[in-house]
């Protein structure tokens, strides 16, 4: 007798079971992407505290040491541009561990090494991990995190309760959650905005094209309320950036046309509100919102079933006669109103010394100007670089720089610019390392724009949009320092080169072992920093409540693990000033103030402590010493 039975043949139970760990795979690392862009931007300013930011670093070169090592990593072999941007990346980690040997701050210095080791640690990370299949999720986590920020950013505003955000104040008016720094904040925003934009006007998938679109008005409306005008230079240099790279250029306009109207919509609802800027109501401005991203989902909507990406193309003949047409007419009005506008902008950009205040009735008002300090700040940057053109004065010492060259009773800690701060910092090879490894990057990226595929192609020119947005807003603020703003787009850069990985064949021996030895020395120049760091806030706090035995161990402690820290040691010789234990404490201001030779803070306590313990010539010796540091404080003592 003979029985009949149904079966699935078993190649086509495997073709199963791999198509679902696929999938798997791929929801796993958009899942991780999009947990580490949210929670790096939620922490500490965004990464810029030290302690989150190193802790970050310490994590990712685990990561790099333990899958090199377990045979676990590459899964893939990367395109050239992104080997050669790790390359540059570690190799200006390298120009910055040798200025050791010549800054005046093995501190700060040591800071701008554990930051970059950082940057250049995810630029590995992405290379080793990404493959042909994995760098799409990879990109969709990395955009949905920073999407989640930027509602998050909106959110704080309209709803401040479950916030940390102070809204008393001038300041409070600009929205800075949660970098602390309304600019980082706007930046964000542009640079989110930027690749939503790439992206809804090529993206395969109607759905995954709608909500691109639909999210675009939330970034405006975070710009709108930073009142960051590098932010709204950012958003018009994405459109331009998009449309260069975009497939269909008409669709694109179409897109960013509807995201423009809508974001004009919730800035209106907002303007009308006036209590949203001071952080309460919101009701109307949530439904402008609502009106907005569904009139943008419409848009996209449409374009994606009607075909339009493949109808609305220009043939080629008549977009060189539109493009030319227009080239002229820009021509045209830069020979007419050219001249008088870049007269009127370079005048307001050099009055620093009137700056659009805050509180002003109309706080949009700040952005019809260029003036502010900026360009004090340049001018100082470039005399520093005049002062030590091939390396620089050392990373991390701007500050230092600039107390000894201004009398600004101000903080300024940076030189609201990366290139020119690199310059100053890192001299010309520095800033060259720098050119070279944000070059490549671009290059990896416009690569992966040229491959074929429309959705990949539009991920790619969202990648770019993102990148180039924020390579050129750092160019006039300070944003390097703030990790998760740098790391989104030059993850996103990175993740989008690897459109073109190949599978890894072999692991090659000298990755297998010397990339773990390099994790080891990573994880060991971060962790002494970020444990001394920890050690010392501890000492503060407890100090704070008066226990000075407790405070005086942590002040100890802290000094152990990074005795070449000028700052542990002051803690020390706060410490034991309030003990009442003056020769000790002058010993310990002393060692700090050799270790930050151009700091006035050390001489500043050395001057009061010489003072206390009736030691009026020495004290003076020591005031003087810092006000030759800061001229400034001949007005007081400022922060």
């Amino acid at each position: 007798m003979q029985t009949l039975t149904t079966s699935v043949p078993v190649p086509r139970l495997e073709r199963r079971a791999a198509g679902a760990g696929v999938r798997w795979s791929a929801a796993a690392h958009a899942v991780a992407a999009s947990l580490a862009v949210v929670a790096l931007a939620e922490r500490g300013g965004g990464g810029y505290d030290l302690v989150p930011r190193q802790q970050a670093a310490v994590l990712v070169w685990c990561a790099i040491g333990g899958g090199y090592a377990f045979g676990l990593l590459p899964r893939g072999r990367p395109p050239r541009a992104l080997v050669a941007a790790c390359a540059l990346a570690l190799a200006l980690a390298g120009w910055t561990a040798l200025a050791l040997t010549w800054t005046s701050s093995a501190e700060r210095t040591a800071g701008e090494l554990a930051r970059t080791l950082l940057y250049a640690g995810v630029l590995i990370l992405i290379a080793s991990v990404s493959r042909h299949r994995s760098w799409r999720p990879i990109l969709a986590g990395l955009l949905a995190g920073a999407v989640v920020v930027t509602a998050l950013m909106l959110g704080s505003r309209l709803d401040p309760a479950p916030y940390p955000v102070p809204l008393t104040g001038g300041a409070a008016q600009r929205l800075s959650y949660p970098f602390g720094y309304w600019n980082a904040s706007g930046a964000w925003a542009a640079v989110t905005f930027a690749a939503l934009l790439g992206v809804s006007a090529g993206l395969r998938a109607p759905a995954l094209r709608v909500a691109a679109l639909a999210c675009a008005p939330v970034c405006l409306a975070v710009v709108y309320l930073t009142y960051s005008r590098g932010a709204l230079a950012g958003v018009a240099f994405a459109s331009l950036v998009a449309f260069a790279f975009a497939r269909t250029r008409v669709v694109l306009a179409l897109h960013a046309t509807a995201a423009l109207a809508g974001g004009a919509l919730v800035v209106l609802a907002i303007r009308s509100t006036a209590p949203v800027e001071l952080g309460t109501g919101g009701g109307d401005v949530l439904a402008a919102l609502g009106g907005a991203a569904l009139g943008c989902a419409l848009v996209a909507g449409l374009t994606a079933v009607s075909g339009a990406d493949d109808r609305l193309r220009v043939p080629r003949r008549a977009a060189q006669a539109l493009l030319i047409a227009a080239a002229a007419l820009a021509l045209a009005a830069a020979a007419i109103a050219g001249p008088s506008l870049a007269r009127d902008g370079w005048r307001s950009f050099q009055d620093s010394s009137k700056v659009t205040r805050t509180h002003s009735a109309d706080p949009l008002a700040r952005v019809r100007g260029l003036n502010g300090q900026r360009v004090v700040l340049y001018g100082s940057a470039l005399r520093a670089f005049e002062a030590e053109p091939l390396h620089g004065i050392g990373p991390g010492t701007f500050e230092l720089w600039w107390n000894r060259d201004r009398r600004y009773d101000g903080f300024v800690r940076n030189a609201h610019s990366l290139y020119l701060e690199t310059l100053a910092e890192l001299g010309l090879p520095g800033l060259a390392l720098l050119l070279g490894l944000l070059g490549a990057l671009a290059v990896g990226a416009i690569q992966a724009t040229r491959l074929g595929g429309r959705g990949g192609r539009a991920l790619a020119v969202g990648a770019l949009s993102a990148f180039a947005v924020y390579a050129a807003l750092a160019g006039v603020d300070w944003f390097w320092q703030v990790p998760a703003l740098t790391l989104l787009p030059l993850a996103a850069a990175a993740t989008v080169a690897m459109r073109g990985t190949h599978r890894a064949r072999r692991r090659p021996r000298s990755l297998r072992i010397g990339l773990p030895l390099l994790a080891i020395v990573c994880v060991a120049v971060e962790l002494p920093q970020l444990a001394a760091t920890r050690a010392e806030r501890a000492s503060a706090a407890a100090a704070a409540r008066g226990d000075l035995a407790a405070a005086l161990r942590d002040a100890d402690r802290s000094v152990e693990r990074a005795p070449w820290d000028s700052s542990g040691q002051l803690q020390r010789a706060l410490v034991l000033e309030a003990r009442g234990e003056l020769p000790a404490a002058v010993a310990a201001a002393t060692v700090a103030a050799q270790h930050a030779s151009l700091d006035w803070r050390p001489q500043i306590v050395l001057a009061r402590l010489q003072a206390e313990r009736g030691r009026p010539k020495t004290a003076l010796r020591a005031y003087r010493r810092a006000l030759a540091l800061k001229p400034a404080l001949a007005n007081g003592v400022p922060r």
